[in-house]
């Protein structure tokens, strides 16, 4: 697994991309853009929960019915969609009351696109537990 000095590595080098996007408007002129730094962000979030929760132990109880790593899984997206539903309400948030005042949406293209972010946030997310569960098992 990564450790917590890659983890933030990753983090700033992330959000100094997605700053320089939105600085030089990358997402406008290169609307696909918007997808893989939101699949990014996914995995990343995925990437910091599993370090998150092998320090801390948040999965530490026993849940007889349900298979491991079934709520590992479930944890971890629900870490992702939650960020990513946050980050969904900032992109509003920039758009409705500092950006436009209301008139036009710079970020929010529409309900489809928020979706579409909040997949690819959720398939970031799941891209991660696929390749790094099985190896934090096995240590």
């Amino acid at each position: 697994m990564f450790s917590l000095k890659t983890i933030i590595c990753l983090l700033i080098s992330f959000l100094f991309i997605h700053i320089a996007a939105t600085f030089y408007y990358l997402y406008w002129l290169f609307p696909w853009l918007d997808i893989p730094m939101h699949f990014l962000g996914g995995f990343l979030l995925a990437v910091i929960y599993f370090w998150i929760n092998a320090k801390v132990e948040i999965l530490n109880l026993k849940l007889n019915k349900l298979p491991k790593w079934l709520v590992d899984l479930m944890f971890a997206l629900s870490f992702v969609i939650l960020i990513g539903v946050l980050w969904e309400f900032y992109e509003f948030f920039c758009d409705f009351y500092l950006l436009t005042n209301g008139k036009i949406s710079v970020f929010q293209n529409s309900f489809a696109d928020t979706i579409g972010d909040l997949f690819c946030d959720l398939l970031g997310g799941a891209t991660a537990f696929a390749i790094f569960y099985g190896k934090m098992n096995r240590c």
